[in-house]
């Protein structure tokens, strides 16, 4: 856990925290600096639907190979994590098809080592239909420029998968979403620098707030009428 105060930031930041950080600074302040975590029934949902994803492995999947918790890492950007799959399937144009999961383990890691495959990072959340919101998204890309620095492949996209809807959405990593993702990293590491504790969200974006497992911590409406006052 990074100190907050601390004069010098972590020397790797963790890729979920970019979802905490894009959804509510302040959030991604209590839960990475100063190591705060409240479970609420949307969180609690969330672990329990990450069990089976969460159990790692390799799997053949056609046209390729699914992988399960893939561990990566920028050296550029500084950050680390793990992706909750990434797929390696025959390249196929702009968007890479739906794999089918089967069963059998996968004998070798051909499709892996196949100059023309396409490698896409895929992310599971409880809600998040028709691609997630925007912290979805830069949690995504920011797998999609590791994988990229660590293949010294492009990565076009990515998809994000509902359990809600039980379907998955594709994700372009377009260059605006590419320079947002870098922009959260740097505003990241600049929050931590500056080890102060940022306001709660306006209110014109309480919802937020309601959903929010911190909220009881947090306090947004107390300190929204103290700043008035």
């Amino acid at each position: 856990m990074f100190q907050a105060g601390a004069r010098e930031a972590p020397e790797l930041l963790p890729i979920s925290m970019l979802n905490a950080l894009v959804y509510c600074p302040r959030r991604f302040f209590y839960e990475y600096a100063q190591g705060e975590m409240l479970v609420n029934e949307h969180v609690l949902a969330g672990k329990v639907q990450h069990e089976r994803v969460d159990a790692g492995g390799l799997r053949a999947a056609a046209p390729g190979l699914a992988l399960r918790r893939v561990y990566l890492f920028s050296q550029r950007l500084r950050l680390a994590g793990l992706a909750d799959m990434v797929e390696v399937t025959a390249a196929s144009g702009d968007a890479p098809p739906e794999p089918r999961q089967v069963t059998r383990q996968a004998d070798d890691d051909e499709a892996a080592l196949d100059p023309q495959a396409e490698i896409v990072p895929v992310e599971y959340k409880k809600g998040s239909a028709q691609g997630g919101r925007l912290n979805d998204q830069v949690q995504l890309c920011a797998q999609g420029l590791c994988l990229e620095e660590q293949t010294g492949r492009v990565v076009a996209g990515g998809y994000v998968f509902s359990f809600r809807t039980m379907h998955r959405a594709w994700v372009p990593f377009t260059p605006d979403l590419r320079r947002q993702t870098e922009e959260a990293v740097a505003r990241a590491f600049a929050l931590l620098q500056r080890g102060v504790l940022p306001p709660p969200l306006p209110a014109s974006e309480a919802k937020k707030c309601r959903d929010c497992s911190l909220e009881p911590l947090c306090l947004p409406d107390e300190v929204r009428a103290l700043q008035r006052n």
